[in-house]
């Protein structure tokens, strides 16, 4: 069957939009428009998600349609010659805002789900990543590739379709925040890419231009942020009607089942030309080039446009349609078209009223403005309207190209021609003289010239290999450091990373080490990742990476514990339980020991804690707890201890303390299998000592005895995971477990600028008076002291400041004034930012904040880090991106 599909649009909890976008009016409008598939919106927003679990029920394969207790809302306002079925299926809209290959991206990105399931997987995957709950389109610090990569893996049949992807500020190849191609931004996942979104700005035929574009399936879609503005761009298919079907016809560009577009003008989306809104300037790509791209009225650059930017990477001439191209129909809503005739707004009654009749009469709106025969169309409609449908559909019309963030205009009649038309019986007896140029033409003029790419739009930039020639000193040294233990002190942004990979590099290469005898310890998956990454651009040989032993403390106990299980006595393969999981474990296993107890109420998140902690020191129930378990739990502890592991057992499961506990005791009774890992491993490196607890401290003691080659780094100024069991201590006490280190100060600071360190400095209790960071880089003479009367203005004055200095978080930023978008771009992304406070107020102040302005962000702590003077000092951060 024929049908029209509107695949992307957004709900009442997205930005900006009516408050009626609800799943009844979609329904309603879908009806009055023509319009048989309508995309949900937003379901990664649990609450969006939530209604339409309520409201939709299963249909077809993949789609969905409202229920009847809830589509009889609205049905009365459905005259019966538009009332048809309506599904819907399954999209959200993903704003992905992050830094590559040194540059702020703005990209958006449409998800489309088979099922609510593979929906509700993939949102809880972005929620992990990000608040999700903020905006019904979220704003994540997610690398699209990583995006689609989520997508794939949670279904094979769900897919992405890069959003109106000529945009200046949000999109793949947006001219302010973009790429110059797909494969730059999705990078080995690229083929993954069947259909891309062409926006209101742009049409297929301006898209033709671009060769890299072959092959994928122009869709258009209305984005709409109102229920009325549906279907202002759509898709025409000829399939049965289901999920997989649309997918397949998407997927294979078959014209026999997509039949191609249903577009705006072009020229009337806002980033149609270039410009500069505040002064009303508006320019063809010709024009920008001959004023050197800057405003001819204040002399700033102007914003460019979707059109020059075409230009900028087209590679054919205008005109030029490659082979497997699908047509496509330009379209003027019907209430702008009522607008023109009756000389009123769009949206007056007056509109809306002639508007009801047409559909009444001639049945849903894209009927009318496709189909309707002329004698119809003359006979139902208002005067001068058969003769404006009939422009309309031979592009017949005049344009003020859009520009800069302003809609264009579009007019069927002059001022002449509409006095002339009206002043006759018949529209169809008078000639329609044109006396300015029709669309063909307007788009020949503008699309003629093309400028060269400027030289910061160049690729150039080829990525180096590290050498030690680009090691400071210090870090020579380090590396360097030829056999027995070695302390290293890196100050922040010394460079710890890749200090500690290029001696990694230098034991392969020089030191006569093996990559299986090579451990590299790290405390987080990312640092692990990160250290990887560091020695495959050293070491440049895939497989001698592989061979090298880079793991997390639990990661590499782990492997311990699976290779060595008959020596545990572990008959089953075991799993490692989650953080939910161990409290409710912990719940049980006080009920099961409540009958021995005098106890009728305990606290299941304490008790977990003090689990943690004791296995953290390596305790046993029947050892002394008086340090970490408080008096009056003494007595009642070791049997709920007992019946917690009792539960573990039964399931096969170990916590994640388990794994550092059980290694250690393992290596402490079986001389053989700890000397089998020594002598595995006879050069040991470990990230971030400052933070291991008592517990990696003996894993580490075992690891590597006297004689070891163990180097270890971090910073004893930067402990601050006290409240997990890291003791600082461990720290300074390597020189006297290993009599003989060696100790190697890192000063020089990569990152921030002479003036951060002073003010730092002068903040942070320094335990070594020996070191001095210093970084030699020039920035701001002075840092920006801002006294703000609350928190909450706290809390708004930061979030303004990441808005503008990211250059606009959403199309509001820039609408609003809060962002100046000509301003020089700072190519800065969410992860740059972090925000330091010191009581809860405030950190809940700016939780708010971030939440509602749709900023991501991770709370990482809430901790005390430090007592001076009897005073209890909060301090916490929150992590933007």
């Amino acid at each position: 069957m024929e049908f029209i599909a509107d695949l992307h649009i957004h709900s009442y909890l997205s930005r900006a939009t009516a408050k009626n976008l609800n799943f009844e009016h979609l329904n309603l409008w879908a009806q009055l428009k023509g319009i048989t598939v309508v995309g949900t919106g937003d379901f990664t927003h649990p609450q969006w998600f939530a209604e339409f679990s309520q409201k939709l029920e299963p249909a077809e394969d993949g789609l969905f349609r409202l229920k009847p207790e809830h589509a009889t809302q609205t049905a009365h306002m459905v005259p019966a010659s538009c009332q048809s079925p309506v599904r819907f299926i399954l999209s959200a809209e993903i704003s992905s805002i992050y830094k590559k290959d040194g540059k702020t991206r703005k990209v958006h990105n449409v998800i489309l789900a088979p099922t609510a399931e593979v929906a509700e997987k993939i949102s809880q995957r972005l929620g992990r990543i990000g608040n999700i709950a903020s905006d019904g389109r979220p704003i994540l610090g997610l690398d699209s590739r990583k995006l689609l990569e989520i997508v794939l893996e949670t279904s094979e049949n769900a897919f992405l379709i890069p959003a109106h992807i000529w945009t200046p500020w949000f999109s793949v190849l947006g001219s302010k925040s973009g790429f110059d191609s797909l494969e730059e931004c999705f990078e080995d996942l690229t083929p993954e890419i069947f259909a891309v979104e062409t926006g209101l700005s742009s049409d297929p035929a301006m898209n033709w231009r671009v060769s890299s574009l072959d092959g994928l399936t122009l869709v258009s879609n209305s984005d709409a942020h109102s229920p009325a503005n549906l279907g202002r761009e759509a898709n025409l298919f000829d399939t049965e009607l289901s999920y997989s079907a649309i997918r397949d016809a998407l997927k294979s560009g078959n014209p026999k089942y997509f039949l191609g577009t249903l577009e705006y003008f072009a020229e009337e989306g806002k980033y149609h030309f270039d410009g500069h809104r505040k002064c009303g300037t508006r320019l063809s790509p010709a024009e920008t080039k001959q004023y050197k791209g800057l405003c001819p009225v204040c002399g700033r650059p102007v914003t460019i446009g979707v059109t020059y930017r075409v230009e900028e990477l087209a590679d054919r001439k205008p005109g030029t349609k490659p082979k497997g191209a699908h047509p496509f129909t330009s379209i003027l809503p019907l209430t702008d078209i009522l607008s023109e005739i009756l000389q009123v707004g769009p949206k007056s009654k007056k509109v809306a009223e002639a508007y009801r009749l047409l559909i009444e009469r001639l049945g849903p709106e894209f009927e009318i403005l496709r189909k309707a025969p002329v004698e119809a169309l003359e006979q139902h409609g208002p005067a001068l309207f058969a003769e404006a449908i009939n422009r309309m559909r031979n592009n017949q019309v005049h344009i003020a190209p859009g520009y800069d963030g302003e809609f264009g205009t579009v007019s069927l009649f002059d001022e002449q021609e509409r006095s002339q038309l009206s002043g006759q019986k018949s529209l169809f007896k008078v000639p329609s003289k044109r006396r300015k140029k029709n669309r063909a033409q307007i788009r020949q003029s503008s699309l003629a010239f093309r400028p060269s790419p400027s030289p910061s739009s160049e690729r150039g930039v080829v990525k180096g290999v590290f050498v030690q020639d680009d090691l400071n000193e210090a870090q020579q040294e380090a590396v360097q450091h030829a056999g027995g233990p070695l302390l290293i002190v890196a100050g922040p942004g010394t460079g710890k990373t890749f200090t500690l990979a290029h001696r990694v590099a230098h034991l392969l290469i020089k030191g006569g080490a093996r990559p299986e005898q090579i451990l590299a310890v790290t405390f987080t998956n990312k640092a692990a990742q990160e250290m990887a990454k560091r020695l495959a651009k050293i070491v440049g040989d895939s497989k001698v990476l592989k061979r090298i032993t880079i793991k997390t403390f639990h990661a590499l106990c782990l492997d311990i514990i699976w290779v060595e299980a008959d020596a545990l006595g572990t008959k089953h393969a075991v799993s490692v339980l989650n953080e939910g999981d161990r409290i409710r474990f912990v719940g049980t296993a006080i009920h099961r020991a409540h009958d021995k107890l005098a106890v009728s109420r305990l606290d299941p998140n304490r008790i977990s804690d003090l689990i943690s902690k004791v296995k953290q020191f390596l305790l046993l129930p029947e050892n002394d707890l008086a340090g970490p378990v408080p008096a009056p739990l003494l007595d009642h502890f070791p049997a709920i201890y007992g019946a917690y592991q009792g539960i573990l057992d039964e399931n096969h499961l170990l916590d994640f303390d388990d794994l550092i506990f059980k290694t250690v005791r393992l290596f402490e009774t079986d001389q053989a299998i700890l000397k089998k890992y020594q002598q595995r491993f006879p050069f040991i490196s470990v990230d971030e000592y400052q933070d291991i607890n008592y517990a990696q401290y003996r894993l580490i003691r075992l690891l590597a005895p006297q004689g070891h080659d163990i180097c270890v780094i971090g910073d004893p100024d930067q402990a601050i995971y006290g409240f997990r069991g890291a003791d600082v201590r461990y720290f300074h006490s390597f020189c006297k477990d290993y009599p003989g280190a060696k100790t190697i100060l890192l000063e020089q600071n990569y990152r921030s600028a002479e003036t951060i360190l002073r003010a730092s400095g002068q903040l942070i209790n320094i335990d070594d008076a020996k070191k001095s960071v210093w970084s030699g880089i020039q920035g701001a003479k002075a840092l920006t002291v801002t006294r703000l009367p609350t928190e909450r203005a706290e809390a708004e004055y930061i979030v303004k400041t990441i808005d503008q200095e990211v250059g606009g978080i959403a199309h509001f930023s820039m609408d609003s004034g809060r962002v100046d978008p000509l301003e020089e771009k700072k190519e800065r992304g969410f992860s740059d930012f972090v925000v330091l406070y010191r009581i809860k107020e405030q950190g809940k102040a700016m939780e708010e904040a971030l939440s509602r302005s749709g900023i991501p962000f991770q709370t990482v702590g809430h901790e005390k880090l430090q007592e001076r003077k009897g005073i209890r000092e909060l301090i916490a951060y929150l992590k933007v991106g």
